[in-house]
Protein backbone atom coordinates (compact mmCIF):
# COMPACT_ATOMS: atom_id res chain seq x y z
CA UNK A 1 0.00 0.00 0.00
CA UNK A 2 1.34 3.63 -0.32
CA UNK A 3 3.18 5.25 2.16
CA UNK A 4 4.35 8.72 2.02
CA UNK A 5 4.03 8.77 -1.73
CA UNK A 6 6.16 5.29 -1.92
CA UNK A 7 5.01 2.06 -2.99
CA UNK A 8 4.51 -1.12 -0.74
CA UNK A 9 4.05 -4.58 -1.97
CA UNK A 10 4.95 -7.82 -0.24
CA UNK A 11 3.92 -10.80 -2.04
CA UNK A 12 4.08 -14.76 -1.73
CA UNK A 13 2.38 -17.27 -4.31
CA UNK A 14 2.65 -18.83 -7.61
CA UNK A 15 2.21 -17.05 -11.06
CA UNK A 16 0.97 -20.09 -13.16
CA UNK A 17 1.64 -18.28 -16.55
CA UNK A 18 3.45 -15.07 -17.70
CA UNK A 19 3.27 -13.57 -20.73
CA UNK A 20 5.95 -11.75 -22.58
CA UNK A 21 7.21 -10.84 -25.68
CA UNK A 22 5.39 -13.74 -27.52
CA UNK A 23 6.20 -15.96 -25.18
CA UNK A 24 4.40 -17.67 -22.33
CA UNK A 25 6.39 -18.36 -19.07
CA UNK A 26 5.14 -21.25 -16.65
CA UNK A 27 5.39 -22.09 -12.82
CA UNK A 28 6.73 -18.56 -11.16
CA UNK A 29 7.23 -18.45 -7.61
CA UNK A 30 8.48 -15.10 -5.71
CA UNK A 31 8.40 -14.80 -2.27
CA UNK A 32 9.53 -10.86 -1.40
CA UNK A 33 9.15 -7.37 -0.75
CA UNK A 34 8.79 -4.27 -3.40
CA UNK A 35 9.30 -1.63 -1.83
CA UNK A 36 9.72 2.41 -3.32
CA UNK A 37 11.92 0.37 -5.97
CA UNK A 38 13.54 -2.28 -4.09
CA UNK A 39 13.06 -5.63 -4.34
CA UNK A 40 14.17 -7.92 -1.45
CA UNK A 41 13.35 -11.87 -1.64
CA UNK A 42 13.28 -14.48 -3.93
CA UNK A 43 12.33 -15.39 -7.41
CA UNK A 44 12.15 -18.74 -9.39
CA UNK A 45 11.03 -19.39 -13.12
CA UNK A 46 10.94 -23.52 -13.41
CA UNK A 47 10.31 -23.41 -17.12
CA UNK A 48 10.85 -25.97 -20.43
CA UNK A 49 13.55 -23.33 -21.33
CA UNK A 50 14.72 -21.44 -18.57
CA UNK A 51 15.23 -22.49 -14.77
CA UNK A 52 16.17 -19.62 -12.83
CA UNK A 53 16.09 -18.66 -9.25
CA UNK A 54 17.26 -15.36 -7.70
CA UNK A 55 17.64 -14.52 -4.07
CA UNK A 56 18.59 -11.05 -2.44
CA UNK A 57 17.92 -7.47 -2.80
CA UNK A 58 17.98 -5.04 -6.23
CA UNK A 59 17.34 -1.50 -7.16
CA UNK A 60 18.14 -0.50 -10.69
CA UNK A 61 15.70 2.18 -11.23
CA UNK A 62 17.08 5.46 -7.81
CA UNK A 63 19.46 7.61 -8.43
CA UNK A 64 22.00 5.11 -6.50
CA UNK A 65 21.44 2.20 -8.35
CA UNK A 66 22.44 -1.51 -6.35
CA UNK A 67 22.20 -4.96 -6.13
CA UNK A 68 23.07 -7.81 -3.67
CA UNK A 69 21.90 -11.21 -5.01
CA UNK A 70 22.94 -14.08 -6.10
CA UNK A 71 21.06 -16.19 -9.30
CA UNK A 72 21.05 -19.79 -10.80
CA UNK A 73 20.27 -19.98 -14.18
CA UNK A 74 19.99 -23.45 -16.02
CA UNK A 75 18.44 -24.81 -19.55
CA UNK A 76 17.79 -21.07 -20.74
CA UNK A 77 17.35 -21.03 -24.17
CA UNK A 78 17.10 -17.46 -25.87
CA UNK A 79 15.97 -18.39 -29.29
CA UNK A 80 13.16 -20.44 -27.97
CA UNK A 81 12.19 -17.75 -25.46
CA UNK A 82 12.20 -15.54 -28.24
CA UNK A 83 15.11 -13.59 -26.91
CA UNK A 84 17.47 -13.84 -29.87
CA UNK A 85 17.71 -15.76 -33.29
CA UNK A 86 21.21 -15.44 -33.36
CA UNK A 87 22.07 -18.56 -31.23
CA UNK A 88 19.78 -21.73 -32.24
CA UNK A 89 19.41 -24.78 -29.68
CA UNK A 90 21.73 -23.40 -27.84
CA UNK A 91 21.41 -23.51 -24.02
CA UNK A 92 23.24 -21.71 -21.62
CA UNK A 93 23.89 -22.18 -17.88
CA UNK A 94 25.45 -19.69 -15.17
CA UNK A 95 25.56 -18.82 -11.65
CA UNK A 96 25.95 -15.02 -10.97
CA UNK A 97 26.84 -13.03 -7.65
CA UNK A 98 27.19 -9.51 -7.28
CA UNK A 99 27.21 -6.79 -4.85
CA UNK A 100 27.76 -3.73 -6.60
CA UNK A 101 26.67 -0.12 -6.24
CA UNK A 102 26.78 3.06 -8.75
CA UNK A 103 24.59 4.45 -11.83
CA UNK A 104 27.63 4.08 -14.25
CA UNK A 105 30.88 2.57 -14.36
CA UNK A 106 32.12 5.89 -13.76
CA UNK A 107 30.58 5.85 -10.19
CA UNK A 108 29.94 1.97 -9.44
CA UNK A 109 32.07 0.25 -6.27
CA UNK A 110 32.02 -3.15 -5.86
CA UNK A 111 32.21 -7.05 -7.47
CA UNK A 112 30.19 -9.08 -9.76
CA UNK A 113 31.33 -12.45 -10.23
CA UNK A 114 30.09 -15.56 -12.45
CA UNK A 115 30.81 -19.05 -12.65
CA UNK A 116 29.76 -22.02 -14.48
CA UNK A 117 29.02 -20.67 -17.18
CA UNK A 118 28.23 -22.58 -19.95
CA UNK A 119 26.86 -22.72 -23.54
CA UNK A 120 25.99 -25.37 -25.58
CA UNK A 121 24.01 -26.89 -28.64
CA UNK A 122 24.77 -29.82 -30.60
CA UNK A 123 27.82 -29.04 -32.01
CA UNK A 124 29.35 -26.12 -30.33
CA UNK A 125 30.27 -26.01 -26.64
CA UNK A 126 31.68 -23.14 -24.96
CA UNK A 127 32.55 -22.75 -20.57
CA UNK A 128 34.19 -20.24 -18.31
CA UNK A 129 34.77 -21.85 -15.08
CA UNK A 130 35.28 -18.63 -12.96
CA UNK A 131 35.29 -14.65 -14.01
CA UNK A 132 35.12 -11.85 -11.31
CA UNK A 133 35.14 -7.99 -11.52
CA UNK A 134 36.13 -5.79 -9.01
CA UNK A 135 35.60 -1.85 -9.92
CA UNK A 136 36.29 0.59 -7.49
CA UNK A 137 36.14 4.66 -8.42
CA UNK A 138 37.34 7.46 -5.55
CA UNK A 139 37.33 10.80 -6.25
CA UNK A 140 37.68 10.22 -10.26
CA UNK A 141 40.90 7.75 -9.38
CA UNK A 142 39.09 4.26 -10.81
CA UNK A 143 40.00 0.70 -10.16
CA UNK A 144 39.17 -2.13 -12.80
CA UNK A 145 40.63 -5.51 -11.72
CA UNK A 146 39.12 -8.62 -14.19
CA UNK A 147 40.46 -12.13 -13.10
CA UNK A 148 39.11 -15.25 -15.11
CA UNK A 149 40.45 -18.82 -16.03
CA UNK A 150 42.80 -17.52 -18.42
CA UNK A 151 44.49 -14.56 -16.90
CA UNK A 152 44.57 -11.19 -15.09
CA UNK A 153 43.88 -8.00 -16.46
CA UNK A 154 44.22 -4.93 -13.67
CA UNK A 155 42.94 -1.10 -14.90
CA UNK A 156 43.97 2.01 -12.57
CA UNK A 157 44.03 5.49 -12.59
CA UNK A 158 42.59 8.80 -13.20
CA UNK A 159 40.32 7.56 -16.22
CA UNK A 160 36.51 7.80 -18.07
CA UNK A 161 35.36 4.83 -18.86
CA UNK A 162 33.60 6.73 -21.76
CA UNK A 163 36.79 7.45 -23.61
CA UNK A 164 38.75 5.03 -22.22
CA UNK A 165 38.17 2.52 -25.81
CA UNK A 166 39.48 5.75 -27.27
CA UNK A 167 42.79 6.12 -25.19
CA UNK A 168 43.61 2.40 -25.88
CA UNK A 169 43.46 2.90 -29.52
CA UNK A 170 45.93 5.62 -29.47
CA UNK A 171 47.86 3.53 -27.11
CA UNK A 172 48.27 0.64 -29.83
CA UNK A 173 48.22 3.03 -33.00
CA UNK A 174 51.18 4.78 -31.27
CA UNK A 175 52.95 1.83 -31.05
CA UNK A 176 51.45 -0.64 -34.05
CA UNK A 177 50.22 2.33 -36.42
CA UNK A 178 49.56 0.35 -39.44
CA UNK A 179 47.92 -2.60 -37.94
CA UNK A 180 45.45 -3.51 -40.02
CA UNK A 181 41.52 -2.80 -38.83
CA UNK A 182 43.01 -0.23 -36.06
CA UNK A 183 40.55 2.74 -36.14
CA UNK A 184 41.53 6.27 -35.87
CA UNK A 185 43.44 7.56 -33.30
CA UNK A 186 43.09 11.00 -31.81
CA UNK A 187 44.19 13.18 -29.36
CA UNK A 188 40.83 14.19 -27.40
CA UNK A 189 41.34 12.43 -24.79
CA UNK A 190 43.91 12.72 -21.75
CA UNK A 191 43.30 9.84 -19.66
CA UNK A 192 45.78 8.60 -17.48
CA UNK A 193 46.19 4.75 -16.11
CA UNK A 194 48.13 2.02 -15.31
CA UNK A 195 47.48 -1.13 -17.41
CA UNK A 196 48.48 -4.88 -16.79
CA UNK A 197 47.58 -8.14 -18.53
CA UNK A 198 48.72 -11.54 -17.05
CA UNK A 199 47.60 -14.20 -19.19
CA UNK A 200 47.83 -18.14 -18.16
CA UNK A 201 48.23 -21.10 -19.46
CA UNK A 202 45.14 -22.20 -20.78
CA UNK A 203 43.49 -23.48 -23.60
CA UNK A 204 40.47 -21.99 -25.14
CA UNK A 205 38.50 -23.42 -28.06
CA UNK A 206 34.92 -22.16 -29.22
CA UNK A 207 32.99 -22.30 -32.41
CA UNK A 208 30.25 -19.15 -30.92
CA UNK A 209 32.65 -16.56 -31.04
CA UNK A 210 34.88 -17.81 -33.99
CA UNK A 211 37.65 -17.77 -32.14
CA UNK A 212 39.95 -20.96 -30.96
CA UNK A 213 43.47 -20.97 -29.53
CA UNK A 214 46.13 -22.72 -27.69
CA UNK A 215 48.50 -20.67 -25.32
CA UNK A 216 51.00 -22.56 -23.40
CA UNK A 217 53.33 -19.89 -22.38
CA UNK A 218 52.55 -17.59 -20.07
CA UNK A 219 52.64 -14.15 -20.46
CA UNK A 220 52.83 -10.69 -18.69
CA UNK A 221 51.92 -7.16 -20.60
CA UNK A 222 52.22 -3.89 -18.30
CA UNK A 223 52.68 -0.15 -18.95
CA UNK A 224 51.68 2.93 -18.81
CA UNK A 225 48.92 5.45 -20.66
CA UNK A 226 49.42 9.63 -19.84
CA UNK A 227 48.95 12.30 -22.23
CA UNK A 228 52.59 12.72 -23.74
CA UNK A 229 53.71 9.39 -22.49
CA UNK A 230 53.18 5.72 -23.43
CA UNK A 231 54.86 2.93 -22.57
CA UNK A 232 54.52 -0.78 -22.69
CA UNK A 233 56.27 -3.97 -21.53
CA UNK A 234 55.97 -6.94 -22.05
CA UNK A 235 57.26 -10.25 -20.37
CA UNK A 236 57.46 -14.18 -21.58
Amino acid sequence: MPTNGSIYVKAKGNVKEFFYNTYSYNNIAVDGEWNNGTFDGKLSINDPNVMFDLRGQFNLASKQPFARLKAEVSGFKPAALGLSKRWPNTQIGFNLMADIKGNSLNTANGRVQLERFTMASDTKNYKIDNLSIDVSNNNQLHSLALNCDFGHILLTGNYDYNTLTQSLTNLIASKVPTMPGLPKATNAHTNNFFYQWQHRQHRVVTAYFQYSAEHRTASKLCGKHERHAKDIGCKY
